[in-house]
């Protein structure tokens, strides 16, 4: 058993590393002590222990890992040039010692040196479209962002592009594909490999996952899946319809390939992105909502969630020891933070489509005049609103 004092009273964060890899807490127990631990390679090793990566290290591979990393820093504080730190950081095996070191490197050119040296295992079949897919997501970012899309963003892009392994693999069920983020892999439905449209939506979320979850690595704090599963859906849509809108037409190896214009994304997440569109909707009249969710994807997710639900949530926001908001979002503070937006829905928006909230906000606002709330504060199902006050009809016939 640990608690806050023995953390506090350990001076190395070596140590205070250790005694959290090595206690008996369950998962969740030793993440609350995360925050104790200064240097992020350290929390990269104990989020491995408290993920799948379980099974696949020991306890004593991953501390050996930690005093390597130690040893090392030492020795790479003591070099004089960047040109030598630039080398030595390429000789690493280790590439999540290679991102933590680049702390030590100044000059754009050798930072993406580092960055490049970083490649991922393709599978050479879908080699050309994960290159389209890749270039989708640049040109999504650096267009929509502009000034916005500086330094950090752009490494955070690049790294997570680079260094992310990508095959195919049979899976049980109806899953389209799997984002390891602690590991840098995504797996596609080994039967998606020969369908273009389909294959190119996936990557598109399982890369957004990669970018939105970067951070994470570190910390193991997540954003609930009511909106990350869903923003990922729609990120994919939208990076491909931008693609498509300022291109026209998709090529692959200088020939013409079929993608659905506009690019829709099926899935299994009907919940989840009727949360993650509804956040959006409210953006798109004033022209921001693509900005907001390249924001969210490799920004702050709080700045994002500020500029959604406006500056009362950003006074009283509240984010953990790691800046990721944690405040529990219901549906009044949604519809009340962007209420004129509901009054008059553009059913036509990308937004609308796959969206189970927005027809009920819609009632609500006509319900506003006589002081009637179907809302309360709910967080789920929306649909019952459509059971409880419309004799059982469907929300979609009322």
């Amino acid at each position: 058993m640990i608690d806050k004092n023995m953390i506090e009273n350990t001076e190395s964060d070596l140590l205070r590393a250790r005694l959290v890899l090595f206690s008996n807490e369950n998962d969740e127990k030793k993440s609350e002590f995360f925050k104790y631990i200064k240097t992020p390679y350290y929390r990269i090793q104990l989020v491995k222990n408290t993920t799948n990566g379980s099974q696949q290290y020991t306890l004593e591979e991953l501390f050996e890992n930690m005093k390597n990393y130690e040893s090392i820093k030492d020795k790479l504080i003591s070099m004089d040039s960047e040109a030598e730190k630039t080398s030595f950081i390429l000789s690493l095996d280790d590439w999540d010692m290679r991102v933590c070191f680049l702390n030590q490197i100044r000059k754009t050119e050798n930072r993406d040196k580092i960055i490049l040296s970083m490649q991922g295992k393709i599978d050479e079949e879908i080699k050309p479209q994960v290159d389209l897919a890749q270039r989708m997501i640049r040109e999504f970012f650096q267009d929509t962002l502009g000034e916005e899309f500086d330094e950090n963003k752009r490494e955070k892009l690049e790294i997570a592009l680079n260094r992310t392994s990508i095959g195919c693999t049979k899976f049980s069920g109806k899953l389209n594909g799997k984002s390891e983020y602690i590991f840098n892999k995504i797996e596609i439905n080994e039967k998606y490999r020969k369908n273009v449209n389909l294959l190119i939506g996936i990557l598109c979320h399982e890369y957004g996952h990669q970018l939105s979850n970067f951070d994470f690595k570190t910390t193991r704090k997540m954003i609930g899946a009511n909106i990350e599963e869903g923003v990922q859906d729609v990120f994919a849509e939208q990076v491909i319809n931008y693609y498509m809108r300022k291109h026209g037409q998709v090529m692959i190896d200088g020939k013409k390939v079929r993608i659905n214009y506009p690019y829709n994304v099926y899935s299994g997440y009907d919940y989840e992105n009727a949360w993650a569109r509804t956040l959006l909707y409210p953006l798109e009249d004033r022209g921001i909502d693509l900005k907001v969710l390249a924001e969210y994807q490799i920004g702050s997710k709080a700045k994002a969630l500020g500029m959604i639900l406006g500056r009362e949530y950003q006074k009283n926001a509240k984010v953990d020891e790691f800046g990721v908001p944690i405040d529990n979002i219901d549906l009044n503070m949604l519809y009340n933070s962007n209420k004129d937006s509901f009054k008059n829905v553009n059913r036509n928006s990308i937004y609308y489509k796959r969206n189970a909230i927005i027809p009920g906000f819609e009632i609500q606002s006509r319900l506003d005049k006589f002081n009637i709330s179907i809302l309360n504060g709910r967080t789920e199902r929306i649909d019952y609103i459509a059971g409880y006050y419309f004799c059982e009809r469907r929300i979609f016939d009322i």
